[in-house]
């Protein structure tokens, strides 16, 4: 119902069961197989560049002393709250991300944050890190893999407190079952990466309350050695989107045999 000032729609449709599921697991309402998902656009080149570097001797990602993976920028296109003359279509809006590597352990995180009162056109407050490496003593082999899921959520009735969201969310077996799955997809090679992080949305909506059945946006994307991803030093962005979101997340490669002047400096 219209409020002072602004407008948000307060109805939500009735939650859809997925159609992706992981074994052990069961009642995933959102509709995440409809997600309007955009093609990330990878960096110009693939692993043969590996090669290349070996043949002209320049040391490739195993020497590798650092990697970061930050969510760079999210910009809300379309918040998807309908116009109502003269009211401001605000939306208050939940963004889930997470990260695995493929050393088989617990996802390196799990964040939730929710934001209210975003119009179409506004930027989201985030310019975090999603995922950190960096070798010391007991950590002085790179990953071969990274992955990531982001996925951005309306909800239909404000915003809960996150930590007593995650809180609850970790005690449920659907939730232990979701990670066990995303673990050993990480560590088998990643093939099923996709497969195993969607159920982790669905499982995040259940305890979110009133939310749309169909996130705004969700994409995960894989970081490989295989693929040379970690072959060029520096800061990598990789750009999405949709007709409602538009995301960069940048991959940040840090190597002291090829760069001597950082080999001090903290990942920023």
């Amino acid at each position: 119902m219209p409020e002072t000032g602004r407008y948000r729609v307060t109805g939500s449709k009735k939650l859809k069961k997925a159609k992706l599921s992981t074994k052990g697991v069961s009642n995933m309402k959102l509709n995440l197989v409809d997600t309007q998902r955009a093609i990330v656009r990878l960096p110009k080149g693939d692993s043969s560049r590996s090669l290349r570097f070996a043949s002209l001797a320049i040391p490739t990602s195993k020497k590798l002393t650092g990697l970061e993976v930050r969510l760079s920028q999210v910009l809300i296109r379309d918040n998807k709250t309908p116009h109502v003359w003269p009211f401001i279509r605000y939306s208050d809006l939940y963004l889930i991300t997470s990260s695995v590597d493929n050393f088989g352990t617990e996802p390196y995180s799990l964040n939730l944050k929710g934001f209210t009162d975003v119009d179409d056109g506004e930027q989201l407050s985030v310019d975090r890190t999603v995922y950190y490496w960096k070798e010391d003593d007991t950590k002085n082999k790179p990953p071969g893999a990274i992955h990531i899921l982001a996925s951005i959520i309306k909800s239909n009735e404000g915003i809960r407190e996150v930590g007593a969201v995650l809180a609850s969310l970790r005690k449920t077996d659907d939730f232990k079952a979701v990670i066990k799955a995303i673990i050993a997809a990480a560590a088998g090679g990643g093939v099923g990466i996709y497969e195993a992080f969607l159920p982790l949305v669905g499982v995040i909506g259940e305890v979110l309350g009133k939310i749309d059945d169909v996130p705004l946006f969700t994409t995960v994307l894989s970081y490989t050695d295989i693929n040379g991803d970690f072959d060029q030093l520096g800061r990598h962005p990789y750009p999405q989107g949709n007709r409602y979101v538009d995301m960069v997340t940048t991959l940040i490669v840090r190597d002291a045999t090829r760069d001597p002047s950082r080999r001090n400096t903290r990942l920023v």
